[in-house]
C-alpha cells in the first residue's frame, strides 16, 4: 500500500514465503550457504518488507522470521541513488573465508 514519507510517497509491498523457499531463490549463494541460511533463519515464514519510491528504486528491505532462539530481522536502506560512489576493500582482519565458516546469526 501507499505510505507517506519525509522524503516523497513510496509503496509498500509485502512477501511472505517459507524459509526453504527463500534460501533455495538466492541462487546466488552456495548450496552449502542456502542450507546455513535456511537453518538461521529457522522454522516458520520469512516476511519481505519492500519499499519502493516514486522512480520504483527500492529504498528499504525489512526481513523478519523466527529464527531459531528468537526473532530474526533486519532491515537494509538504500539512498543518495546516481550519487559518487567510494569504496574501499577491507582490512584482511575483517574478512573471513565464507567456504569455511557458517553465516553468522541473523540477531543484531
Amino acid at each position: 500500500g501507499e505510505q507517506k514519507g519525509t522524503d516523497g510517497t513510496f509503496q509498500r509491498y509485502r512477501v511472505t514465503l517459507s524459509a526453504e523457499a527463500y534460501a533455495a531463490a538466492q541462487t546466488q549463494l552456495s548450496t552449502a550457504r542456502r542450507t546455513a541460511l535456511r537453518a538461521a533463519l529457522g522454522p516458520g515464514p520469512v516476511v519481505l518488507d519492500l519499499l519502493l519510491n516514486d522512480k520504483d528504486q527500492l529504498t528499504e528491505v525489512h526481513r523478519s522470521g523466527p529464527g531459531p532462539s528468537g526473532a530474526a530481522n533486519d532491515t537494509v536502506q538504500y539512498s543518495e541513488f546516481g550519487g559518487p560512489l567510494s569504496v574501499q576493500a577491507p582490512a584482511d582482519d575483517d574478512t573471513v573465508d565464507a567456504g569455511t565458516k557458517g553465516l553468522p546469526p541473523l540477531n543484531p
